[in-house]
């Protein structure tokens, strides 16, 4: 139960990681975490649906996933006005190549085309200015917690 006055703004950031893959089914461990005014309110952890072949291959798909739950929880938070104005909700990750493909076009590679509708959904928003994505060291990585099987 969250309870607010009628100043109460909510902020969003959340966190995408993901683990190793599994040792039968080669696929990986996604694991994210939501956070509003810095209070968790949405977390997942599972395997993802198919088989990526890099740690960068994962983490652009756990980067589209939590893409996908923060603009959701935006839409219901700005239903009831809780979150106003277009202040992009913060996305941190901790690979890099993942955070350059998702949020610009200076990737454009044969070894992710497959990914593709995955990262372009991510770098719409960035675009839009619904996120942003930035780089978070491992060591301050919420979800990692939650990649472990």
């Amino acid at each position: 139960h969250i309870r607010t006055d009628n100043t109460t703004q909510f902020q969003l950031d959340a966190f995408s990681d993901v683990g190793s893959p599994d040792k039968t089914t080669a696929k990986w461990q996604t694991g994210g975490i939501v956070r509003a005014n810095s209070t968790p309110i949405s977390w997942t952890s599972r395997r993802q649906k198919f088989v990526v072949l890099s740690t960068c291959e994962g983490e652009l798909v756990a980067l589209c996933e939590i893409t996908k739950t923060v603009l959701w929880l935006r839409h219901i938070l700005t239903e009831t006005n809780l979150i106003t104005g277009r202040i992009p909700s913060p996305i941190y990750c901790d690979n890099e190549s993942a955070i350059l493909i998702g949020t610009t076009d200076f990737c454009n590679s044969q070894r992710t085309r497959h990914l593709q509708s995955r990262w372009r959904f991510t770098q719409q928003h960035v675009r839009k200015g619904d996120i942003g994505v930035f780089y978070v060291s491992t060591n301050f990585q919420l979800a990692d917690i939650l990649t472990k099987s």
